[in-house]
């Protein structure tokens, strides 16, 4: 299964890091960052704009042992295998204003 979509429960060891508070469409959505195994165990990240009134769902689907749906919850923004690139980081904080310096090493 394809990390764009899809990652595992707690067995894995992705969390959701990042947090910027954006409006897209005039609706409130969080925008996160997710970066961990997809359900074949392939590293990557996913910035996912979760919609406000969907965020603590989300976040206890993360902490489930099921597979989560990044499209049940939201937007899939950009997402990719391996570590994020460079021009993806600036992409991200020149478009959305998220907030990388405490997340990126």
């Amino acid at each position: 299964m394809s990390f764009t979509n899809l990652v595992g429960g707690n067995k894995t060891s992705g969390s959701a890091l990042g947090f910027s508070g954006s409006t897209l469409a005039n609706d409130v959505f969080c925008l996160l960052l997710y970066r961990g195994p997809d359900t074949d165990g392939e590293m990557g990240y996913a910035y996912i704009a979760v919609h406000y009134a969907r965020l603590d769902a989300f976040r206890k689907a993360l902490d489930g042992d099921e597979p989560v749906d990044f499209r049940d919850y939201g937007i899939i923004i950009h997402s990719g295998a391996g570590d994020i690139p460079t021009e993806t980081a600036v992409w991200m904080e020149e478009k959305y204003g998220f907030e990388h310096r405490n997340y990126l090493a």
